[in-house]
């Protein structure tokens, strides 16, 4: 078949009504597929009409039940690309004619995944975000790298799950509360997907849940409307929902320190959280039926979707844990149902979490109750450097000059002697006055209280008490 041939073949009138729907350049290329698929088509199969053919093979395998449904569509789009390779079409042009056809059926409610076209080259030209090809001891080491308990549910939530990290950031306790406090593994998901509107279902196996658990315990009064997952902060506040951006920085943090992820230096970390989707895909691929994968991942089957949506749940759960194994690090669900998991390793590393924090409360209580004594003490000592100054006029001076005074009235007041150093006599108004005051002071002197006690050292206080009751003794003999 040569390449000339195909630009004058006639689409049938379902392509045409395709077509109309998309712009002009698009269209273009569309056609171009349409055609050499057609002619491709044509002489494979021997039918005119490639296109009602194609889709009447697609139609008559879903409306099989689930069980007995193969994969027409890739199988047939596989072979045509292979033919595309072997004419030697480049490989952005393989790729355009593939994203026409898989475009068609997605329009006839027909989802074809790139993943299962195994022969699909790579675009050139163009630098590829690649993904890591993940394994599990890879995933154990991943999450043992992460720094909090937060982190590690959250990247065993996304691999175990197949979900998308913006259904993860949407998650609220309600969604999974139920079962969680009823202790149902593997855990049910309901999610509608925020790229698709897409009403589809996944599991949560024990791994997960079992970080999930442990995280949550440090959320005390979370309510059915919180966010699964919140902003951690410094002061505690956690009612802010995270958001896929901060995830993808934790991600990036997570992957610097890990020698066996491959940096492609261009700005994107290949251990991002999109490669855990992909690793859920890639892990059960050739263990899990093909749809039932694409199901629990929120992609597009059309009428499947539906079936897999009204199947009974248990066997759903059955078929979800039935693989668990492949997704798993450290037990699976089953191992944990029958009683063959550390499970008391959970309540362990929960009651472990409760005696730390409260640990931490009760060293913020003591550190709080150690900052009020200082403060206390700091005052009082302040208070004694405010007071020392009045200590001295009010006590040290006035006992020193009662101790003047007192000697000289006991020394027969010949000292005694006025402003100019001139003696009194010993019944002149200058001792008189001497006298008065003298018994005046006797009078006002208190005794060593408290106070004193505890600021003139004990040899100081029995000066005091001494000279007290010598004063009190010459007072009298002066009587």
């Amino acid at each position: 078949m040569g390449k000339k041939r195909a630009d004058v073949i006639q689409l049938e009138p379902i392509c045409e009504e395709f077509l109309a729907l998309k712009g002009v350049k698009t269209a273009e290329i569309y056609r171009t597929s349409f055609r050499y698929f057609t002619q491709w088509y044509r002489e494979k199969y021997d039918t005119k009409k490639p296109f009602e053919d194609f889709l009447n093979k697609l139609y008559e395998n879903l409306s099989l039940p689930v069980r007995e449904q193969s994969s027409p569509a890739e199988t047939i789009l596989n072979e045509y690309i292979r033919h595309l390779i072997l004419k030697k079409f480049s490989n952005n042009t393989i790729r355009n004619y593939f994203a026409g056809l898989q475009n068609f059926l997605k329009w006839k409610h027909i989802p074809v995944s790139s993943a299962f076209i195994g022969n699909l080259p790579d675009p050139t030209g163009l630098k590829k975000n690649k993904k890591h090809p993940w394994k599990l001891e890879q995933i154990k080491q991943f999450v043992d790298m992460a720094d909090s308990i937060r982190d590690k549910a959250i990247i065993l939530c996304l691999f175990q799950s197949g979900m998308a990290i913006g259904e993860l950031c949407a998650l609220n306790y309600f969604d999974v509360k139920k079962e969680l406090e009823d202790n149902i593994l593997p855990l049910r998901l309901d999610i509608i997907r925020g790229k698709t509107s897409v009403e589809y279902r996944t599991f949560l196996g024990a791994d997960a849940i079992k970080y999930l658990s442990m995280y949550l315990e440090t959320r005390k009064g979370i309510k059915d409307d919180d966010p699964l997952f919140t902003v951690e902060r410094a002061n505690g506040l956690d009612k802010e929902r995270l958001t896929d951006g901060a995830i993808q920085k934790k991600f990036d943090s997570i992957a610097e320190k890990l020698e066996f992820i491959n940096k492609n230096g261009d700005g994107y970390n290949p251990a991002r959280p999109h490669s855990l989707r992909a690793a859920f895909r890639s892990r059960l691929t050739g263990n899990m039926d093909g749809q039932l994968i694409e199901f629990f991942m929120g992609h597009q089957i059309g009428e499947t979707a539906g079936a897999y949506l009204n199947k009974p749940e248990d066997e759903l759960r059955e078929n979800y844990a039935k693989w668990e194994n492949e997704l798993s690090i450290e037990t699976t669900s089953l191992e944990v149902n029958a009683g063959k998991a550390p499970v008391n390793k959970f309540a362990e590393a929960l009651g472990l979490i409760k005696a730390r924090e409260k640990d931490v409360s009760d060293l913020k209580i003591t550190q709080g109750t150690l900052i009020k004594s200082n403060v206390e003490l700091l005052t009082q000592l302040n208070q004694l450097r405010s007071d020392l100054p009045k200590m001295i006029e009010y006590v040290v001076e006035p006992y020193q000059q009662a101790t003047i005074d007192f000697a000289e009235l006991l020394l027969g007041h010949e000292y005694a002697s006025n402003e100019e150093g001139v003696p009194y006599e010993p019944d002149s108004d200058g001792m008189k006055q001497i006298r008065e005051r003298a018994e005046e002071m006797r009078r006002s002197m208190l005794p060593v209280t408290e106070l004193t006690q505890k600021h003139f050292s004990e040899d100081d206080i029995k000066k005091i008490k001494d000279f007290q009751k010598r004063m009190r003794s010459s007072s009298k003999t002066q009587d």
